[in-house]
């Protein structure tokens, strides 16, 4: 599937929470209040198996990564990569990575205090030079 496929697909998932996802920074922390609430909630219950969630979270993520790109990383020279071995695509300038995918997974299945708002607020910080690490 391509990038635009994949988000696509996330948008859809997100539409089935009423959840409308529009290219906005406020995204991630729309995505983080509707949907990761209901996905823990659903994994906890025993109704998302692991290749569920795997699909979630390629979903969503690549709908945060392209997110990210389109409001400030792009601009610094970030851009899509798909040489990871699990072979899902994670943004890169050449010499860091960020893997929106895995933050999804992660958040889902280890809780809120992975945040997907303050991840991606976290990368803008890294990406635009006011954090460095």
């Amino acid at each position: 599937m391509t990038i635009e496929e994949i988000y696509a697909k996330g948008m859809e998932f997100a539409a089935q929470f009423k959840l409308t996802l529009n290219w906005q920074s406020t995204d991630a922390e729309r995505i983080e209040q509707v949907i990761m609430p209901a996905m823990e909630d659903a994994l906890k219950a025993g109704e998302l198996n692991d290749i569920a969630v795997q699909n979630i979270a390629a979903m969503l993520g690549v709908y945060l990564g392209e997110l990210m790109l389109r409001d400030f990383a792009a601009e610094q020279g970030w851009k899509w990569a798909r040489e990871s071995a699990d072979g899902l695509p994670y943004l890169t300038d050449g010499a860091r990575s960020i893997n929106p995918t895995a933050k999804v997974y992660k958040r889902v299945t280890q809780g809120s205090a992975d945040s997907v708002s303050s991840f991606y607020n976290v990368c803008r910080a890294i990406v635009t030079g006011k954090l460095t690490i």
